[in-house]
């Protein structure tokens, strides 16, 4: 038998009567939890997959044998020994049709039902940060966010950080080369539904209003074409010489273009030939969004060819690239050396990249020379004797290299790489 003091006194003159007496069964009882239900559910039970699970604003009533009842709400469920399966948190898929409470020591729970909602519809909130493009530039999805609406009328706006828990992808994906589309779709998988995010094609065009074609290489976007531009990208004049072998020699920051020879049947093909000067003005010689490539963006794309197997014979080490850089047409025959861009041009300009033979201007005895043999391209550099630095490529060479160009009245072509 279980004891326990009970006080039966009373009070004889100055003396304290008590006595021990035996406790019931029911003195000594906890209350004990009967039944557990949910007051209010959380603010979300419609999902859509994918979604995590968010128990915000639950909160369950605990009812005990005494009769007693506590409200409980989720931040206070486990000092009340509540537990809640599935995690708060959990991925939402079919398999999930409902959530459980459980009181740990009585082990009564109390269940609500949840849903996979279906998609009435997809639209475009926001567009992507970027709508225009060049073919060959990757697609940015920063800044694009969509909405989603359910059938329940309630909607989700979604924001690319989030796609793929939603099962939302786009085409081209976030990365992936434009090509010749005019539009981004994107989709929910789950349900096929669809919205169009249309972009615009850009047109390569310099201030003349010439248009170039253009290509990817590796990182790059480069024309595949020479400059034919007489002005800067503000509208200023490129001036030329007349004659075109006018003697510039002592002039000490010259800014001239020329077509080689002053023959304008070169022009399509070979471009214009400009000195120093012009490359290097801060007006840009090149389109809008386009520059002179320096030292350091030639030897990238030197680099990747290489890395890639683009030399004449496949392999990826040395610098056996002149074949792949050069045009197969314009090359004057030189079958004497295996792989350089005179031998079999037919087999040449794997890259893409075009280059054509245009020759210089020479400016110690005023002509124009190299036409069929050599090309130089300005790069944005020079070296420490103020010398322009150039990527080159020859007939007779093997090679695609980096070198110094003359003095800063030569004139050579340009190519430009996207900013």
């Amino acid at each position: 038998m279980n004891y326990c003091i009970k006080i039966r006194g009373f009070v004889l003159s100055t003396l304290f009567i008590f006595s021990l007496a035996s406790c019931s069964d029911d003195d000594n009882k906890t209350a004990t939890v009967i039944d557990v239900t949910i007051k209010t559910p959380p603010t979300n039970v419609n999902y859509l997959k994918g979604e995590a699970l968010d128990y915000s604003g639950l909160e369950v009533t605990i009812l005990k044998d005494n009769g007693e009842t506590l409200d409980v709400s989720l931040p206070n469920f486990e000092i009340n020994d509540l537990n809640i399966l599935p995690n708060e948190g959990t991925k939402m898929d079919e398999s999930l049709t409902k959530f459980t409470i459980t009181h740990s020591q009585s082990e009564i729970s109390a269940f609500q039902n949840i849903r996979i909602s279906s998609i009435s519809n997809l639209e475009i909130k926001t567009p992507p940060n970027i709508t225009e493009y060049y073919s060959g530039e990757y697609f940015d999805i920063e800044g694009l966010s969509i909405t989603l609406s359910l059938d329940n009328g309630d909607t989700r706006n979604i924001e690319t950080s989030i796609f793929e828990n939603y099962g939302i992808i786009t085409s081209p994906s976030s990365g992936e080369e434009i090509k010749n589309q005019s539009e981004i779709i994107i989709t929910h998988k789950e349900s096929n539904k669809t919205s169009n995010q249309p972009i615009t094609l850009l047109t390569l065009t310099d201030i003349d209003g010439n248009t170039y074609s253009h290509i990817r290489i590796g990182e790059q976007l480069w024309m595949t074409e020479n400059l034919k531009t007489t002005k800067y990208q503000n509208g200023d004049i490129i001036a030329t010489t007349t004659p075109v072998t006018l003697d510039i020699s002592n002039e000490n920051s010259p800014q001239y273009q020329w077509i080689y020879e002053g023959d304008d049947n070169n022009l399509n093909t070979f471009g214009r030939h400009y000195t120093q000067y012009v490359i290097t003005d801060s007006r840009n010689v090149c389109p809008s969004g386009w520059h002179i490539p320096s030292q350091e963006e030639y030897q990238k794309l030197i680099s990747y060819l290489i890395e890639n197997e683009y030399n004449y014979d496949g392999s990826s080490s040395d610098n056996k690239l002149g074949k792949s850089i050069a045009s197969k047409l314009y090359w004057d025959s030189y079958s004497y050396i295996d792989g350089v861009p005179g031998n079999n041009p037919d087999a040449n300009n794997s890259s893409k990249f075009n280059g054509v033979p245009s020759g210089t201007r020479v400016n110690f005895d005023p002509f124009f020379t190299g036409k069929g043999i050599y090309t130089y391209w300005w790069s944005s550099d020079s070296n420490q004797d103020g010398l322009g630095i150039a990527f080159r490529i020859q007939n007779f060479q093997v090679e695609a290299d980096i070198v110094n160009i003359g003095d800063i009245n030569t004139g050579a072509p340009c190519r430009c790489v996207r900013d």
